[in-house]
């Protein structure tokens, strides 16, 4: 029977599931306010809002399914293995946080999970009321090449750093850093690149580098990571609480995971906007105030920190290319991005961190 209902057909189940479920008790409850369906990369979104004693409230649904542009993925139903997959990891990822991630002055909350349909993948979250972090620092970013003033936006990323390093803490243990692994799974991006026709002499100077680690002996901790910790994800509301979302799959990793994968999206912050033809990146400073914030007094493996950081860029240089390669665009088009944009940019950034790796 599911495969039969239209996305309209299972917004409405799913809307009255909402008014039934979490409304239709409450007799201080006003209008009730239906948001749009959200097509993004790997999940399809809507909210219901109402107003209950004077304060506005809602739940936001998210099904998780893997769609990457292609429109054809935009049909709700059918429900694959890999759709469940990310809804379950994600829900039990939220479940998680809800009892374990710190509660303190910082004001850094995920978001709190209500329900799950499993018919559906349908996730139900309290829904917040704030505005994209991003958005806020692009404008701080852009206001600082031409003003030296201090900004708001240092702090936020303090917080946001301070409070991840207290989450990590409750699950943390010593180990040694398997350098040839990562190196191993670092030349089968290298590889996958070379294949998309990246420059073979950059691909190859990379991976030279990165062989002379091999074998070295460096030692850092392994925590709960969230596969989702990513800039695009943090919300700021107007009292300056932030709201974390989409936390993906929790897994046991170096704790350096997801600073490099938050290093990683912030680097990329403007793409998305026609900004992202002058190749920018935000001014380094804002990254040190988020690593410096986690790491508080404690000593920072430069090098684990580093390496993870390439493995990341390297996986988004990957993705830049899969996601270019779905888009319905002409191949001189695309062929410019590559050469003028995408490689530039992706080779600056890693060259950075390849000089880290030998201070």
């Amino acid at each position: 029977m599911n495969r039969e209902l239209t996305n309209k057909q299972l917004y409405n189940k799913l809307s009255d599931y909402v008014v039934d479920e979490f409304f239709a008790d409450n007799s201080s409850l006003k209008r009730i306010e239906f948001g749009p369906l959200e097509v993004n990369c790997f999940s399809i979104c809507f909210w219901v809002n109402t107003i209950i004693d004077s304060e506005k409230q809602g739940v936001y649904i998210k099904i998780p399914k893997v769609i990457l542009y292609k429109k054809e993925n935009e049909k709700i139903l059918p429900l694959s293995s890999d759709d469940r997959k990310l809804a379950e990891d994600e829900y039990r990822s939220l479940v998680h946080l809800s009892h374990y991630w710190p509660k303190n002055d910082m004001n850094v909350s995920f978001v709190k999970p209500v329900g799950f349909l499993k018919e559906y993948n349908a996730i139900f979250t309290e829904q917040f009321f704030a505005k994209h972090f991003f958005k806020m620092f692009r404008q701080f970013d852009l206001k600082r090449r031409f003003n030296s003033k201090p900004d708001n936006t240092h702090h936020i990323l303090s917080r946001l750093g301070k409070t991840l390093s207290r989450f990590h803490q409750t699950t943390i243990t010593e180990c040694k850093f398997d350098i040839n692994s990562i190196l191993n799974k670092m030349e089968g991006c290298c590889d996958e690149l070379k294949a998309f026709g990246v420059s073979e002499k950059f691909i190859n100077s990379i991976i030279f580098k990165l062989r002379t680690l091999k074998d070295i002996e460096i030692y850092t901790h392994h925590t709960n990571t969230l596969k989702g910790f990513d800039v695009r994800q943090v919300f700021i509301d107007k009292e300056g609480r932030i709201f974390l979302l989409d936390p993906g799959k929790m897994k046991t990793d170096y704790k350096e995971m997801d600073l490099a994968r938050f290093i990683a999206t912030s680097r990329i912050l403007y793409w998305g906007s026609m900004l992202f033809f002058l190749r920018m990146s935000p001014e380094k400073s804002y990254e040190e105030s988020f690593v410096k914030a986690y790491y508080g007094d404690n000593e920072k493996p430069d090098k684990v920190l580093c390496l993870l950081t390439i493995k990341e860029l390297l996986k988004h240089w990957r993705m830049a290319y899969t996601v270019l390669g779905i888009k319905q665009w002409p191949s001189l088009i695309k062929g410019l991005l590559k050469k003028t944009y995408i490689d530039p940019f992706y080779r600056r950034q890693i060259n950075v961190e390849l000089v880290n790796l030998e201070r």
